[in-house]
């Protein structure tokens, strides 16, 4: 019973996120200016001039570089998180080793629909803003961009982000 309720469930939270998805069935795009895959990470996004983007199929990572500053959306499995807040705060403390602190509360932002916890830290160089989507089940979406030299990286990577449309993901 136990095993039929969970099957149940999960077949419920894949129908969700296919209905909640704002783009559908599209052909896959990976140029310079334009991604949109199924693949993971599962998303649509442009980068508009002069960012430029660049797709690591193998690691399911999508990284988008400008001058001063770098978004990294990478989705995946993660079987030791039980949601996205315990994601983040695992996130942030390994970023505490690397001498980043975090700067400012929690925060919560919808992006395409779907709700992100997320925290912007900073360190001698710079800062990142670090969001952490649940797509479905356990699988997650992080979401990070980094800004050298300043304190702005909560804003730096809005003109790539604010394109993002999540994509059906594809069986795993």
């Amino acid at each position: 019973m136990l095993r039929a309720t969970i099957g149940i469930v999960m077949l419920g939270a894949w129908g969700i996120l296919l209905a909640r998805s704002s783009v559908r069935d599209d052909p896959d795009v990976v140029t310079a200016n334009h991604f949109s895959s199924s693949k993971l990470p599962a998303l649509s996004v442009i980068a508009p001039s002069p960012w430029r983007l660049d797709f690591d199929e193998r690691n399911g990572k999508l990284t988008s570089l400008s001058p001063g500053a770098q978004l990294i959306i990478q989705t995946s499995l993660v079987s030791d998180s039980a949601d996205a807040d315990s994601l983040l705060k695992a996130v942030l403390d390994g970023r505490q080793r690397l001498q980043m602190f975090q700067d400012g509360p929690v925060f919560t932002e919808v992006l395409d629909e779907l709700k992100s916890v997320g925290a912007v830290m900073t360190a001698a160089k710079g800062s990142m803003a670090i969001w952490v989507v649940r797509r479905v089940g356990q699988i997650f979406t992080v979401i990070t961009c980094t800004s050298v030299g300043n304190r702005d990286a909560k804003t730096k990577c809005n003109g790539v982000l604010s394109s993002l449309k999540w994509r059906p993901l594809e069986p795993l």
